[in-house]
């Protein structure tokens, strides 16, 4: 990363009308945390300037209709965040709750939230 993009702020960041575009086209992932079927938290960055994203796929099961709901979510993250997350020192999803971040939900829309996402449910320990 070059010293000119790393004054840059992300364009993502200035977004606020955002597309599948912008995520899909300009977010790689560059480490995965967490895989499962129903659960998976990566590491993303931005291909233009280097910005970082904890991005959480999260799959709500429908048992009785089988109509699931997907969820993703992406929250900025400093590199020393990232580490954190990548080292189980700090949670991705507290992440996601405490600050503003990007939700896709399952009718499709994507957009900034700047609450805790009702569909992140946190179970025991």
């Amino acid at each position: 990363m070059d010293n000119e993009n790393k004054q840059q702020k992300c364009h993502i960041l200035e977004t606020e009308d955002l597309s599948k575009w912008d995520i899909r086209q300009d977010l790689k992932i560059v480490n995965t945390l967490y895989e499962s079927s129903h659960l998976d938290i990566d590491i993303q960055m931005c291909t233009r300037c280097d910005q970082l994203y904890i991005s959480c796929f999260l799959e709500i099961i429908d048992w009785s209709g089988g109509d699931d709901d997907c969820w993703n979510f992406w929250v900025p993250v400093s590199l020393d965040e990232a580490e954190a997350v990548q080292e189980k020192k700090m949670r991705a999803d507290e992440l996601i709750q405490s600050r503003r971040h990007i939700t896709w939900s399952p009718s499709g829309k994507i957009y900034w939230n700047d609450g805790p996402e009702m569909a992140i449910i946190r179970g025991p320990g």
